[in-house]
């Protein structure tokens, strides 16, 4: 097994540390909370990484990119399998409910469990969970902080309104 490294990114609205071991892509942690330990020199990290990193680039000056990258998947649950793969599909400025992906994977009425799984998501931004919402719009929970969630949403062209998404319910589509 190739050893892991990261990479810190400083994004306009925090450090993003992203971990990987070869071109596997392991984590995604966003800051100010960051718990890896240092960023290693640009030489030591995959040619992968370096995309990645411009994708990032490419993301927080608005554009609308894909992050077509292969996910370390072991260790995790089905489940949770299952909830990434379909949170990775809600497009760029589109925010989806968990009652929404629930259905998606095939259990509706999991929509709590759904929230748990993007809870542990080690993925973030590849896994798009900040695009995922309450039933009635509100924010909800995301583990860098709701302040990360509003500002990826905004760059996105999202409104927010207080805790809700601004006219919740227009151009939510299946």
């Amino acid at each position: 097994m190739d050893s892991t490294h990261d990479v810190v990114f400083r994004s306009p609205y925090g450090e993003i540390t992203i971990r990987w071991a070869g071109d596997v892509l392991h984590s995604v942690a966003l800051g100010p909370y960051t718990p890896f330990a240092g960023a290693h020199p640009a030489g030591a990290i995959s040619e992968k990484a370096f995309s990645l990193v411009g994708l990032l680039q490419g993301y927080f000056s608005g554009v609308p990119v894909r992050f077509n990258v292969h996910l370390e998947l072991e260790g995790h649950t089905h489940f949770e399998r299952l909830v990434w793969t379909a949170a990775r599909r809600i497009p760029y400025g589109e925010v989806r409910t968990y009652g929404w992906i629930a259905s998606k994977i095939g259990k509706p009425g999991a929509a709590r469990a759904v929230g748990g799984a993007l809870g542990r998501n080690p993925f973030v931004l590849v896994v798009p969970c900040h695009r995922v919402v309450g039933a009635d719009g509100k924010l909800a929970g995301f583990s860098a902080g709701l302040e990360w969630k509003r500002a990826l949403l905004h760059l996105e062209g999202i409104e927010t309104d207080g805790e809700r998404i601004a006219d919740f319910g227009l151009g939510i589509s299946d």
